[in-house]
């Protein structure tokens, strides 16, 4: 097993509180700029929702994330519990819990009571998931 390199910085209990609500709040702007600016040039960003599950660099998941408000614009986040950081201090993880009303399902009611039917798929989409960062 390899050895991994000490950690130079270790994040405290502020810093990672501090880190989150930057984070939500750049969630919660609705602007690519201000939630990558927690992220380097060179970021990799990971999420099952991204096509492919990956986003390389600032540009590419700028984009995605417009993508990811023009569908759910009433996205919001709020976390569950505090923040995780990692034993030798350098990692810091959330649970969180999100939740949106996603326009392409309410545009397939507006289809369904075009053609008369009364039902279309659930309006809501509520996930909880982990989120995590390095030093940023």
């Amino acid at each position: 097993m390899e050895a991994k390199p000490e950690v130079q910085w270790r994040i405290s209990p502020e810093w990672a509180r501090d880190w989150v609500e930057r984070f939500l709040g750049g969630w919660s702007s609705h602007d690519p700029g201000q939630l990558l600016s927690l992220a380097t040039d060179d970021v990799t960003w990971v999420d099952p929702f991204i096509p492919g599950g990956v986003a390389e660099g600032k540009a590419a998941v700028s984009e995605w994330l417009v993508s990811v408000w023009r569908a759910f614009p009433d996205l919001t986040f709020e976390t569950v519990g505090e923040p995780f950081i990692s034993i030798d201090g350098g990692r810091l993880a959330l649970a969180w819990k999100g939740t949106a009303t996603s326009l392409a399902v309410l545009s397939q009611l507006e289809s369904s009571l075009r053609a008369g039917r009364s039902t279309a798929p659930e309006s809501t989409c509520t996930s909880s998931r982990t989120a995590s960062s390095a030093e940023s």
